[in-house]
């Protein structure tokens, strides 16, 4: 535990018991997102797929795009 954490948590003590529980509860619920890993979907999988194959406009037929129609 770092030092800045054990102070931010000393200072916890003169906090009423029911902000304390509250704290706690916040910092329960950040770190358990810290450890989250984030799944792709079925459609972000397919979407990764398809830019893997080359299925995205380039940046020249873009540019025509944006030239033809205009923004």
């Amino acid at each position: 535990m770092t030092k800045l954490l054990q102070q931010a948590l000393a200072a916890t003590e003169a906090l009423s018991p029911d902000m304390q529980d509250e704290l706690a509860r916040q910092i329960l619920a950040f770190t358990a997102r810290e450890s989250e890993v984030y799944q792709l979907s079925e459609e972000e999988l397919a979407a990764l797929d398809e830019a893997d194959r080359g299925g995205f406009a380039s940046d020249d037929e873009v540019a025509a795009l944006w030239t033809k129609a205009g923004p």
